[in-house]
C-alpha cells in the first residue's frame, strides 16, 4: 500500500513540460494579457481606465522621477508641489496620462484622500 502511494508520487513528480507545451502556456499568458489591454485602452474615456487609472499609468511620474534623481534633485520626489513642477516641465500640459498623474500629485498633498473608485482629477478634461 505504501509502496503504491509512493509510486503515485514518483510518478506525478517526474511530469516535465514539453517545448511545445512551454510555448503554448508562454502564448496563451500573453494573448490574454494582451486582450486585457486592448480592453483597458478601449473602455477609457479621457485617457482614464474604467479601474479609475490614467492610460499608461505610472510611467510618467516614474520617467519623471528619475529624470529629477539624475538631476542632482531627489529631493523634488517627496515634494508634490516641486514634483508637479518637474511634470510640466518634462511633458505638454496637454499630455492625458501626465494631467492625471498631475492631479494624483495634487491628491497626495490633500489631507483628505478621493473617495475610492472617484479619481482626483475626474472631471478634469485636456
Amino acid at each position: 500500500m505504501v509502496t503504491l502511494a509512493y509510486e503515485r508520487l514518483r510518478a506525478a513528480a517526474d511530469f516535465r513540460l514539453t517545448a511545445r507545451q512551454t510555448r503554448l502556456g508562454a502564448g496563451a499568458v500573453a494573448c490574454a494579457m494582451l486582450a486585457v489591454a486592448v480592453i483597458q485602452i478601449v473602455m477609457s474615456k479621457a485617457y482614464v481606465t474604467p479601474a479609475g487609472t490614467p492610460v499608461g499609468g505610472d510611467f510618467a511620474a516614474f520617467w519623471t522621477a528619475a529624470k529629477a534623481l539624475a538631476a542632482g534633485d531627489a529631493a523634488a520626489i517627496y515634494d508634490p508641489a516641486v514634483f508637479t513642477q518637474w511634470l510640466e516641465r518634462i511633458a505638454p500640459p496637454s499630455c492625458p496620462t501626465v494631467s492625471a498623474t498631475r492631479c494624483g500629485a495634487a491628491a497626495v498633498s490633500r489631507s483628505s484622500p478621493p473617495r475610492h473608485g472617484a479619481p482626483a482629477c475626474a472631471a478634469r478634461r485636456c
